[in-house]
Formats: C-alpha cells, sequence, structure tokens
C-alpha cells in the first residue's frame, strides 16, 4: 500500500484511490484548487492533457513552458506522479522547466548539440530528486561523503532531529511502488532553520519546494546533488533498523578516495549556504 512507505507522505491527499484512479480530470481539478495553483515561467497555468503526438524531449519542455499543457498518459504511473509532483512541488517544477527550455533554446542553432552537464543535472533532479531539509552542516556533509552507517545508524537519533526527506522525483515514486534497496535518489541539500522542523509537514514541504527552486536556479552541479539510497533512510525499509543493513555495499557505495576531498568540499560549501527562507514558514 502506498500508505505504507513514508515517501509517499507528501502525496496522500491525491493518492485515496491509488495512482491508478487518477485521471486527468482529478488532477487538473487538484491543481486547480492549490492555493497558489501551479503555473509556468511564462504566466501559463499547467493543466495535465492527453498526448497528441509524440514531441522531442526539447519540444517538451518549451511546449509546457509557453502552454501550461502537460502531456499526461492515462493509466501511466510515471506521468501520474509527474504531475502530482507539479501539483506538490508547483515551485520546484517551474524552475526545472524554465531552466530546460532556456537551455534548448540557447542550444537550438547548433544543430545536433549535445545535452550538456546543465540540462543532465536538471534530468536528475526532476526525475530522481530528494530535497533534504538540513538543520545541521555536520549531517550534511556525512551525506555527501557517503558515510552512509555514520550518518544512518550512529547519528540515526540526529538524523530524527535535524534532517527532513521530501521526494520531488516522478520516476522515484513509480520505482517507489515496487521498492527495492539499490533505489538511488539525488540529494537536493538544502539549509533549513531548525525552528521550521516545530512546524507542520505542509510548512515544511512549502520551505523545500521554494528552496530547492533556489538552487536550481541559482545554479547546480552533479556533485552538489549526490546519491542518496533511500533504503537508508531510517523508517524507509523494514531491514534498515540493524546495522549489519549498512554493510551491502552494494547498495551503500562509498565516495572513490580519488574525488572524495573535491567533491566533499564543493559539496559542504553549497549545503551550508544560506537559503531563502519564507518568512511565513519559520517561526
Amino acid at each position: 500500500m502506498l500508505q505504507a512507505h513514508p515517501a509517499f507522505a507528501t502525496l496522500l491527499p491525491w493518492l485515496d484511490e491509488g495512482v491508478d484512479a487518477l485521471t486527468l480530470a482529478c488532477l487538473n481539478a487538484c491543481a486547480a484548487v492549490r492555493a497558489e495553483p501551479p503555473c509556468t515561467d511564462a504566466g501559463a497555468a499547467i493543466h495535465f492533457v492527453a498526448p497528441a503526438a509524440a514531441v522531442s524531449a526539447a519540444d517538451y519542455e518549451t511546449q509546457i513552458l509557453r502552454t501550461g499543457a502537460v502531456p499526461t498518459r492515462l493509466g501511466n504511473p510515471h506521468d501520474a506522479f509527474n504531475a502530482l509532483c507539479w501539483i506538490a512541488f508547483p515551485a520546484f517544477k517551474r524552475a526545472c522547466n524554465a531552466l530546460h527550455a532556456a537551455h534548448v533554446e540557447r542550444a537550438r542553432p547548433a544543430s545536433g548539440a549535445p545535452r550538456g552537464p546543465v540540462r543532465d543535472v536538471l534530468t536528475l533532479a526532476d526525475e530522481s530528486g530528494v530535497i533534504v531539509l538540513c538543520a545541521d552542516p555536520l549531517l550534511a556533509r556525512l551525506l555527501i561523503e557517503r558515510q552512509w552507517k555514520t550518518l544512518f545508524w550512529e547519528r540515526r537519533a540526529d538524523v530524527a532531529r535535524a534532517l527532513r526527506f521530501f521526494v520531488c522525483g516522478h520516476a522515484l515514486y513509480e520505482k517507489l511502488l515496487r521498492p527495492y534497496p539499490a533505489i538511488t535518489a539525488r540529494a537536493l541539500i538544502v539549509p533549513a532553520p531548525a525552528g521550521l522542523f516545530e512546524r507542520g509537514p505542509e510548512a515544511q514541504r512549502r520551505f523545500a519546494d521554494e528552496a530547492a527552486a533556489h538552487l536550481l536556479r541559482t545554479g547546480i552541479a552533479s556533485s552538489q546533488a549526490p546519491p542518496l539510497p533511500l533504503a537508508g533512510i531510517p523508517g524507509w525499509d523494514s531491514g534498515n533498523g540493524a546495522v549489519d543493513f549498512y554493510g551491502n555495499r552494494a547498495v551503500f557505495r562509498p565516495l572513490h578516495s580519488a574525488t572524495a576531498a573535491g567533491n566533499a568540499a564543493t559539496s559542504a560549501h553549497s549545503a551550508c549556504a544560506p537559503a531563502p527562507v519564507n518568512s511565513s514558514d519559520v517561526p
């Protein structure tokens, strides 16, 4: 059941009857009644439509930017979760779309231009992103350095106190319908005030959404989105209540020593940098 996995907590308001029951009419109604309905940088209201014809990945983003119409195949969990992410994380999705479209337009004159590292990291975030709210920079560093046992076992109580995880990548939700230990996300680590964790999950979601959008718009490299095995998060896998669980190096892979210092320094600086704070979300 979806309700049994903590990753789905943010989407539960729209999953009463399961993902297969989501129709276009239902998704559009859910988007329309949000306090701030999702829209694009061009001002187009996001709405979900049946795909008319196959389009390239580049045209997919530019058409959404211009019209707000998101092609959504009925009965397709990948597309349904993409729609739900637009509803739950509108600022993050808006930033992904705008940045994708901007890079596409700049590359158009060069026929056959490669995607490039910027679009690659945007795709990783959009498909496999987890926004990690972090009130303790030391925990962020452990995540960046892939010190999985130290982070999720030895510092387990600190993780519960100072980290929150919000899945924003729609491909991850599809995988989590049938979870397996090796599901790996890309962590978008954003600093958060400790007082935010005393607020409810809705305030935390809003903060996560806006902070992740800001992170994308100010520029993010792949080293600033480190891998995160979801099964390691306390409570996200029934087996991780035992220390031996974190000894599986096929899942909890260490950081290669040759790149550890550079990646950790770069990412730790990003993780500790100030994030935009919405005064309405922080006591």
